[in-house]
């Protein structure tokens, strides 16, 4: 599948968020997804590409936009691209929304503790170089390392991306499950009254203020 330097491009269309996951198993290299039946296949091509294979990288759970083959050939645009992305499963997580607004204008998606069954996630296999690449986009986060399935590869550990500003969540209740932009902004809108002053042009910076000093900024627990 062609992945173009316009697709997904959520700097243009921030309400878009979080763009396209991948649909499954597969190896993005250059300016395409190869989708792949195995973790065997994926092995295979990367050899045949002469690319570092899956021991020799760190598996990222892919929470929000880093899950979309575009997103990610974007922020991998000045080191080598190739990156695998492989499924998985994780324990006592769900996702939902950091407590800030990005710099291009979404409200990205952001990890928590919560006791239940297992949820799928997207996994990328990132070498030391990609994982650096990543985290320079990332200024709002900080790695932490939980446990994880991953289909193919067997139980394990894996880095994700957790909230220096906490999650979303209306005092006194579980977070917000990841959602729609535009749905999310109208939930904001009903419940949090100053949330209208967090919309541009001051919104960037107001919205994370604006929460905690409500209240709706909620500690991710990881």
């Amino acid at each position: 599948m062609p992945v173009s330097e316009c697709d997904d491009d959520l700097t243009a269309r921030p309400m878009e968020y979080p763009g396209r996951a991948v649909a499954g198993t597969g190896l993005l290299v250059g300016d395409e997804y190869r989708q792949l039946a195995t973790v065997e296949d994926v092995e295979r091509e990367l050899r045949r590409a002469a690319k570092p294979v899956l021991s020799q990288r760190l598996p990222v759970v892919a929470v929000g936009s880093n899950a979309c083959a575009a997103v990610m050939r974007r922020k991998l645009a000045e080191v080598d691209g190739c990156v695998p992305f492989l499924r998985g499963t994780v324990n006592d997580i769900s996702v939902g929304h950091s407590a800030h607004r990005s710099v291009a204008g979404f409200i990205p998606a952001a990890p928590f503790r919560r006791p239940g069954p297992p949820i799928s996630v997207v996994m990328t296999m990132l070498t030391p170089e990609q994982l650096s690449a990543v985290d320079r986009t990332e200024p709002n986060y900080r790695r932490v390392e939980i446990e994880c399935d991953i289909a193919g590869l067997g139980v394990g550990t894996a880095e994700v991306y957790d909230s220096l500003w906490g999650v979303i969540a209306p005092p006194g209740e579980e977070p917000f499950g990841l959602t729609p932009q535009q749905h999310l902004h109208n939930e904001l809108r009903a419940r949090c009254p100053r949330f209208g002053v967090t919309e541009p042009p001051c919104a960037t910076v107001a919205l994370s203020r604006v929460l905690a000093e409500e209240g709706w900024a909620a500690d991710s627990n990881l």
